[in-house]
């Protein structure tokens, strides 16, 4: 009967300790006075930070269901501070609201971002345990507040659109992927660092019906145009400086085989005296650093399946169609090399990560002067492609 009553007692504790753990003290916050950003973007100003915020919209005819294209789900709040948290209480202010960044999809920066001073910049990320690590990162051709603003007809939020385009060119190796945490991860590192390229376009003009109805798929009337999204390749970022040159979605394609981060890709090739397309999938990639006769090679033996357009007749055609993949593959390869490395000295291969790991004295004497490891540095590319 002892032990009963004390296990009575246990029980009953450990439901006040839970009880205790999950409560605010009467200072819960509800989901009504929270203001919950999915999208931010971030331009230079001359106070400091200029902030653009896509909060979700929770109350009108677009707050009511999950997708209402006819309706905006999205409110635009622009604020300003000496750093991005000082802004975001601005923001808090305005709204009247908590700003909840548990949300947030994507941060987008303008051209004219300084990012020498990383733990400034995300002070508001580093200490707000809401924020997901893997939020995608981009770079605007203009300025960041232009990208947010855009309105987009065919989703909820331009936010979620902007995501979906971002995913599908990264998945399709037109781009290179930017998280925050690999953004978080260069602190106090060298800062090699590619990130989506994004600018805003119109679509054709909307001409409406002849009876001033909707059209299908919500578009907007009265010959009214509508905004897209569009990825121009990846921004090059060293040393917080983003760099005047990009790599092209091709060349964005062929750093990607080149670093291991393509899963899929596709390339046009010659054959037959005609254009083909071809859709590549990886099979496996192999990446060293070796040293050669006082040369580091940066060493690359990738396999890919390659998928045509058309019938291949034959093992004798479908060699052939294999070498003029891989003749393309490697064009492009060589190129984001030229482009990335030797033109702009930005280590987006992560050469210096390899020496870290491969050499560490070698990287402990030339850590603060990589270029001259750079400049030694041999690409030695092995592709094998199969026809299927």
């Amino acid at each position: 009967m002892k032990k009963r009553h004390n296990a009575k007692i246990y029980f009953l504790l450990i439901i006040l300790i839970t009880a205790v753990m999950f409560s605010n003290f009467g200072s819960e916050v509800t989901i009504s006075q929270r203001a919950i950003v999915h999208a931010m973007g971030i331009d230079s100003s001359e106070k400091g930070y200029k902030v653009t915020l896509q909060v979700f919209h929770m109350s009108g005819a677009g707050g009511d269901t999950p997708v209402d294209v006819s309706q905006p789900n999205v409110q635009i709040i622009t604020c300003e501070g000496k750093t991005v948290s000082e802004a975001l209480v601005d923001a808090s202010n305005q709204l009247g609201k908590e700003v909840f960044l548990g949300h947030l999809r994507i941060i987008c920066f303008g051209r004219g971002m300084d990012f020498s001073r990383p733990e400034e910049l995300f002070q508001f990320a580093l200490k707000d345990k809401n924020i997901y690590l893997g939020v995608q990162l981009c770079m605007s051709d203009s300025t960041a507040a232009e990208i947010m603003n855009t309105q987009i007809a065919w989703e909820t939020t331009s936010a979620e659109a902007s995501a979906k385009i971002l995913q599908i060119n990264v998945k399709n190796s037109t781009t290179l992927e930017c998280q925050l945490l690999d953004f978080l991860s260069c602190i106090n590192m060298p800062q090699n660092i590619p990130m989506p390229l994004i600018a805003a376009a119109k679509t054709q003009e909307n001409e409406g019906s002849e009876s001033g109805g909707e059209k299908d798929g919500g578009s907007e009337q009265g010959g009214q145009q509508d905004e897209q999204i569009v990825v121009k390749g990846t921004a090059l970022i060293k040393d917080g400086r983003l760099l005047e040159d990009h790599l092209t979605p091709e060349e964005s394609q062929g750093a990607a085989w080149l670093c291991d981060k393509a899963e899929r890709g596709y390339l046009v090739i010659k054959h037959r005296d005609e254009n083909i397309n071809v859709k590549l999938t990886k099979d496996k990639t192999k990446i060293r650093l070796v040293n050669e006769n006082g040369r580091l090679v940066y060493r690359v033996e990738i396999t890919v399946v390659a998928h045509t357009t058309v019938d291949i007749r034959g093992a004798e055609e479908s060699v052939q169609v294999a070498g003029e993949v891989s003749e393309k593959m490697k064009s492009i390869m060589s190129a984001a090399e030229n482009k990335a490395l030797r033109e702009n000295k930005t280590d987006i291969f992560k050469i210096w990560t390899l020496l870290r790991h491969s050499f560490p004295k070698s990287y402990l004497e030339y850590h603060d002067r990589l270029d001259e490891i750079y400049a030694v540095t041999d690409f030695d590319i092995k592709l094998k492609v199969r026809v299927e």
